[in-house]
C-alpha cells in the first residue's frame, strides 16, 4: 500500500498540535509523562527544562516513544537548542499552549527537542473488526492488517 499516502492521512488526522505521553529511558529506568506537543512537517516538537529527569535520559538516550489514544509511535530525538531561541516555535507554540509558553517557553533553561519518528502502530475498527496499521518510517512502508486473536 502506498506509504505516502496513508502516511499523509496519519499526519492530517493530528493536526498542529497534540497532547501526548513522552516515555524516556535510562539505565534500565523508564519514565513517562504527558507532554504538550506540536506537530510541523512529520515531526514533533516539544519543550522541557534541562533540570528535568527526561531531559537528562533523553541526553543518555535519544531513543523514545509518544503514544495518544490508539496511537504509538516510536523515534529518536533531538535537541536543537533554546526554546526560545525559534521564533516558529515560540509563535506556535504560544497560540497552541499559551499558558505553558507563558510559564516556560522563554526561560533560559527551557530547550527544545524534535522527536523524528521511525515507527508507528495504530489500531483501527473497520465494521467493528479491529485492525492494525503499521508505519515504518525508515523503510517507507506501511502494512495493514486484521488483528486476529485465536
Amino acid at each position: 500500500m502506498d506509504f505516502n499516502f496513508h502516511c499523509k492521512r496519519l499526519f492530517s488526522s493530528l493536526g498542529r498540535r497534540q497532547k501526548m505521553v513522552l516515555s524516556t529511558c535510562e539505565s534500565n529506568l523508564v519514565t513517562s509523562r504527558m507532554m504538550s506537543i506540536l506537530i510541523e512537517n512529520q515531526t514533533f516538537y516539544f519543550q522541557t527544562d534541562q533540570t528535568m529527569q527526561k531531559y537528562h535520559q533523553l541526553k543518555q538516550n535519544p531513543n523514545a516513544a509518544l503514544c495518544m489514544d490508539n496511537l504509538s509511535l516510536q523515534g529518536i530525538c533531538t535537541e536543537l537548542g533554546k526554546a526560545g531561541d525559534f521564533d516558529w516555535f515560540c509563535r506556535l507554540y504560544a497560540v497552541q499552549f499559551p499558558s505553558s509558553f507563558q510559564r516556560y517557553t522563554l526561560l533560559d533553561k527551557e530547550r527544545l527537542f524534535a522527536f523524528c519518528p521511525t515507527k508507528a502502530q495504530l489500531w483501527i475498527y473497520e465494521n467493528n473488526q479491529p485492525f492494525v496499521e503499521q508505519f515504518d518510517f525508515v523503510q517507507k512502508q506501511y502494512r495493514k492488517y486484521p488483528y486476529c486473536c485465536e
